[in-house]
């Protein structure tokens, strides 16, 4: 009998978490308009350096974002010194980002640029030359079968 209720146990908790995983899944509609973020913010930094790579890493790259999580993009290009200002100038020029929003944390152990996008409401944080997120990423993307926890125990 214990085990029988042991297993009920177990059963309900696995659905209970499941359910809670689709509950809290991005919809196709939300992944849309996030990318949409990504694509404004990339024409911006393709404007300026043609030949930058733009990477998604971080919880919308691996699909574990839930509704309020921040975009994380990495800038990969050929900069002495790390061209925060002038990007931080540039989105604020294209109306990217509500104005107030645009902050440089050029002090910071990685440097990286925070904003809120215009027209989403998202948070974006922008980074350069950092590899080991967009590696991290790709390392969770291949742990599909713990999604589901890892989204409940977030």
């Amino acid at each position: 009998m214990l085990i029988l209720t042991f297993l009920l146990f177990f059963f309900s908790l696995h659905e209970e978490i499941s359910d809670f995983y689709e509950y809290m899944s991005p919809r196709p509609e939300e992944e849309k308009m996030r990318m949409e973020v990504v694509n404004r913010i990339e024409s911006v930094i393709k404007e300026l350096w043609p030949s930058a790579d733009v990477q998604i890493f971080g919880s919308f790259k691996t699909g574990l974002y839930l509704p309020t999580s921040d975009i994380d993009l990495v800038v990969f290009g050929k900069w002495e010194n790390l061209p925060l200002w002038t990007l931080e100038e540039a989105l604020r020029k294209h109306k990217v980002a509500d104005e107030d929003s645009v902050k440089v944390l050029d002090k910071a152990t990685v440097p990286i640029i925070k904003l809120t996008d215009s027209f989403t409401e998202v948070k974006v944080d922008i980074s350069f030359n950092v590899q080991n997120g967009v590696r991290a990423a790709d390392l969770i993307k291949d742990f599909t079968k713990v999604r589901e926890f890892i989204v409940f125990i977030q």
